[in-house]
């Protein structure tokens, strides 16, 4: 299963780099680090609130 992760996310940046350009890939590198920072703060500010 590990894998299978590991080879479908290889292919997903391969394709990723070879159709967008430099400035579409650091607007998606941006959204993901604030999604991701957003998500882990709302767990944590839910988990603190139960």
């Amino acid at each position: 299963m590990r894998r299978e992760t590991v080879v479908a996310e290889s292919v997903v940046v391969h394709a990723l780099v070879e159709f967008h350009h430099c400035a579409h890939l650091d607007v998606l590198r941006r959204v993901h680090a604030i999604l991701y920072e957003g998500e882990t703060t709302e767990s944590g500010s839910n988990y603190a609130r139960e």
